[in-house]
């Protein structure tokens, strides 16, 4: 069974999971003579020819090599030459077009090779409905190369038209040049210029494309050419997509929407009628590599049953306006394949990882709506046998249980273990006899070689972790290290319940299939060491950041930096991370704006790559997965789009364990001799705590709170209302009943004003606690 994954992850993984990397790499956008492939009825592709509806259309033939002088040489870069790698590959395009979609692609094919209207289209819809996917299906088809670009609000004429330089000559002598931006190369180089999210973009730099596209030229300032003016490539042409009021997003004017043309170039795409989406939905399911060489099919049945849920929540007439962009093709897919890996009701997964993303004030109609159409609806009695071994299964903890936490099979290729390297220089003896040797090197964390008292190189990740653990403690030398490291076993949860594991079954299918999971919930409810849990437990090297409203693109992308006199683009911890395909997770995901979401989402969509702006790109390595957590509310918090909720394989909602969990969780791991009845008193107040500051109780039925006044109630509540890892913290550190409740006490008592200190002292006598 291992070796089945392990054959097909690689080929699957990350973004580009519904064709294998092998496939893209062997064929790409190439169509052989005489080879025709279908993309549905209506939409066929040969050699040099593509027709939609029976309408032929001429292919871009590949450009000509040809040598040039060397003079001639200098306006032509290397890579001009040949654009075949900028064209999208297969795995970027849909594999089957419904009548619709194929009315679509017609309109573009036609608009694009008219010469008297000049290529420039806007296709707008919501989200997850198929716009850039569609866009590259066309430019597959055309052969056409495209530059794609993410904007964003803080997008800015440097970032993508030009950029000064610091350039050193022959003689070391350093200058300042303009060198172009990737949006200005494709101007000068004659490729179609995607632009995702047209209205995220600055009204300024929105201005300076439509500028070049009316007079025909790009006018560039300070070159080493001096001031000139370049004109657009007959082959240059603009596709952007947008999604209508947005957060983050900017009104889109007549003005704007009329330079695409009004019936020509300013194209509206919809979700399809119930019929072609569903056709559409088994389509992109077949593509998914994993669940086909698990043997899995799709029923039609059940893919329809999906989708007409999704339709009656997009046009209920309650709430139907605020779900129609909320409920995507794309979402369905991901209920639709969770649904077979887990073998959980389809209702259930709807509730709990795909329709939390409504609006909190609908969530419960939405969810009981979904559940009264699918009733007790399953996609499969369990996880698919060739991969039970590296999931959890349906069944999870009984009630009030807790148990240890399971470790998995290795679902992806085997990590190679850490070595021992080779260390030019004098060995350290450890007190244990282990025998180490250090040493920096150019670029990168030192190197490390370890040897036990036999003389034999120490390899084992955690023997290694332990000889820099005693390094630290005996010797004071902490060694830097590289990225990607498995998580330490206090850092993951405890143990698991019936909530956690479900939690983790849902995450685990997403992370499987290469989407992304965004775990939401209070602070302190457990989403951060879910998240490492999940990692651990399929011993996955994990690198994890947290956002702040102060994170910006450069620190997740690249920085420019001095270096042998020169500047150069210096790759950032996280691009690193995707690149070197590790369990990324980010903490707080939503005290960032949504700029910084613009450059995660390009990296899910089916290209998985992000542009800089000196027109490198960086692809996702097939193992890169993330995991991304976010608090509902408080300070700095910032609302996700749909844009950005949309891409999450699951969304799933967290809270602080019920009283009988959060009870057996601190049973777990406080010292044996511990007093249950202490355990369950310091669960039950923190609950009762927490549900009078959620209005979930009234002050007066708080169990203990007596007859204390509202607002000291709230009060006391504030101070009692202690999240599950503050409780995991005093059960783990406390060595006997005496010293857990003074902890206890301490911590709650401490710093309260007298008012509160008075009525608080009732409170926790009236649970055991005095």
């Amino acid at each position: 069974m291992l070796d089945l994954i392990r054959r097909l992850i690689p080929e699957i993984g990350g973004p580009a999971h519904e064709d294998g990397r092998a496939e893209e790499e062997a064929t790409g956008q190439k169509i052989a003579p005489g080879e025709v492939l279908q993309l549905g009825p209506e939409v066929e592709i040969g050699h040099d020819w593509f027709e939609v509806k029976g309408r032929r259309f001429p292919r871009l033939k590949e450009r000509v090599r040809q040598a040039l002088p060397e003079d001639a040489s200098h306006f032509r870069p290397a890579e001009a030459d040949d654009f075949s790698q900028s064209v999208p590959r297969r795995h970027e395009i849909f594999a089957h077009l419904t009548a619709d979609m194929a009315d679509l692609l017609e309109r573009i094919a036609e608009i694009d090779s008219n010469p008297r209207l000049g290529s420039m289209m806007l296709i707008s819809g919501p989200t997850g409905c198929g716009k850039t996917t569609l866009a590259k299906t066309y430019c597959f088809a055309a052969n056409l190369p495209i530059t794609e670009l993410n904007f964003s609000g803080d997008s800015t004429l440097t970032d993508f038209f030009h950029r000064t330089e610091v350039i050193t000559d022959a003689a070391g002598t350093q200058t300042t040049q303009v060198m172009l931006g990737p949006a200005a190369e494709a101007m000068l180089y004659g490729k179609k210029l995607l632009i995702n999210e047209l209205n995220m973009l600055p009204a300024d730099l929105m201005s300076a494309i439509t500028s070049a596209v009316d007079t025909g030229r790009l006018l560039l300032s300070s070159t080493r050419m001096g001031n000139v003016e370049i004109a657009l490539h007959e082959d240059f042409g603009i596709i952007a997509t947008a999604n209508p009021d947005y957060i983050g997003t900017s009104e889109m004017g007549k003005p704007l929407r009329r330079r695409f043309g009004v019936g020509l170039g300013d194209i509206t795409m919809g979700f399809l009628p119930p019929e072609q989406e569903t056709e559409s939905l088994l389509a992109e399911f077949g593509r998914i590599r994993l669940l086909e060489a698990a043997g899995i099919e799709a029923d039609p049945g059940i893919a329809e049953r999906l989708v007409a849920v999704a339709d009656r929540l997009r046009n209920h007439q309650d709430f139907g306006a605020r779900m129609r962009d909320r409920i995507s093709t794309r979402a369905l897919l991901h209920w639709l394949a969770t649904g077979y890996l887990t073998g959980l009701p389809m209702a259930e997964i709807g509730a709990r990882a795909v329709l939390t993303i409504a609006p909190g004030d609908i969530f419960d109609e939405v969810a009981r709506t979904a559940a009264k159409m699918l009733g007790g609806l399953r996609a499969a009695d369990g996880p698919p046998r060739r991969l039970a071994g590296a999931l959890l299964s349906r069944k999870g903890p009984e009630p009030g249980q807790a148990v240890p936490v399971p470790e998995l099979d290795h679902p992806l290729e085997e990590e190679p273990d850490a070595v021992s390297e080779s260390v030019d220089g004098a060995a350290i003896e450890l007190s244990d006899g282990v025998r180490v040797a250090v040493a920096p090197r150019e670029a990168g964390a030192p190197r490390l070689a370890a040897f036990d008292r036999r003389g034999q190189p120490i390899s084992d990740r955690s023997e290694l972790a332990t000889v820099r653990s005693q390094l630290r403690r005996q010797l004071n030398i902490n060694l830097p290290q590289p990225l990607g490291n498995p998580p330490e076993r206090d850092r993951i949860l405890p143990c698991l319940t019936g909530t956690t594991h479900g939690a983790l079954q849902l995450a685990q299918s997403a992370v499987l299939l290469g989407w992304p999971v965004l775990l939401r919930g209070p602070s302190g409810c457990g989403k951060s060491a879910l998240a490492r849990t999940l990692a651990a437990q399929w011993h996955l090297p994990v690198v994890e950041f947290s956002f702040t409203g102060e994170t910006d693109k450069s620190d997740l992308t690249a920085v420019r930096q001095m270096r042998a006199g020169r500047t150069r683009w210096n790759v950032q911890a996280f691009m690193e991370a995707v690149q070197a395909g590790y369990f990324v997770i980010i903490n707080e995901y939503n005290l960032a704006y949504p700029d910084v979401h613009s450059i995660i989402n390009g990296l899910f969509d089916k290209a998985g790559l992000v542009t800089l702006p000196d027109g490198s790109q960086f692809r996702a390595h097939p193992h890169f997965r993330l995991v991304a957590t976010a608090a509902p509310d408080g300070p700095g918090v910032k609302p996700l789009n749909e844009g950005v909720e949309n891409r999450f394989g699951a969304v799933i909602a967290m809270d602080y364990p019920p009283p009988e969990e959060e009870r057996a969780i601190l049973a777990a791991i406080a010292a044996p001799d511990a007093d249950p009845q202490v355990l369950d008193s310091l669960c039950q107040l923190a609950n009762t705590s927490r549900r009078l500051l959620a209005g979930d109780l009234d002050e007066q039925a708080g169990e203990g709170f007596g007859n204390i006044p509202p607002d000291l109630a709230s009060g006391v509540a504030e101070r009692t209302a202690l999240t599950t890892a503050e409780l995991v913290m005093l059960a783990r550190g406390s060595r006997d009943r005496a010293e857990l409740v003074a902890w206890y006490r301490r911590g709650v008592i401490e710093g309260a004003s007298e008012e509160i200190e008075r009525v608080l002292e009732p409170v926790l006598a009236n649970y055991g606690l005095a």
